[in-house]
């Protein structure tokens, strides 16, 4: 847990830093508020970096998204998006929203040519970083009953015993853990 605090703090001064560039570069005058907008922000401060919470990384992704974007690099800004819906699924919105700007600020007849570029990153990044990790398969009660359609596999704490999933008596499946009749034996 303590890695995950210092993670998300770390995601926070690099937030504050990349504010404190794109306000000095948009709005001199409204550097101090800008900045004290955001690092004195009780959300920032306390629930996120406090308790450890990856949203201060799609802050930072969202952020050095708009620095790239207005400093020329349009590809590095959807790649930096990507990688923020990469940690957190909302982040997609300012990805679509980004790529759909590309599309309608390019000229009719190169809409295609310009928008390849920003979806073959944002789709290649997904696949290098997501694909390889597990995923996960049988967890849900309709894979039990396709696996077992005469009603015999065990149902998961989480889910109710359905009918179909009562053992040849009538009764309740045991519990995977202790092998107790009682599926609420805490334990699994």
């Amino acid at each position: 847990m303590a890695a995950f605090r210092v993670l998300a703090g770390a995601a926070s001064l690099a937030t504050l830093a990349v504010v404190a560039h794109l306000a000095r570069r948009l709005a001199p005058e409204r550097r101090a508020f800008a900045l004290a907008a955001f690092g004195l922000n009780p959300v920032a401060l306390f629930q996120s970096v406090g308790s450890g919470h990856n949203d201060l990384l799609v802050a930072l992704a969202v952020a050095g998204a708009l620095a790239l974007a207005l400093a020329g690099w349009r590809v590095g800004a959807t790649a930096a998006l990507a990688l923020g819906a990469l940690v957190k699924a909302p982040a997609a919105v300012p990805l679509a929203l980004a790529v759909v700007a590309v599309g309608v600020s390019a000229p009719r007849g190169r809409r295609l040519r310009a928008l390849a570029p920003h979806v073959g990153v944002a789709v290649g990044l997904g696949l290098a970083l997501a694909a390889p990790l597990p995923q996960p398969t049988g967890s849900h009660p309709r894979d039990a009953r396709a696996r077992d359609p005469r009603g015999l596999a065990r149902a998961p704490r989480a889910w109710p015993a359905a009918p179909w999933m009562r053992s040849r008596a009538g009764r309740s499946a045991s519990c995977r853990a202790c092998s107790s009749p009682s599926r609420s034996c805490g334990r699994s």
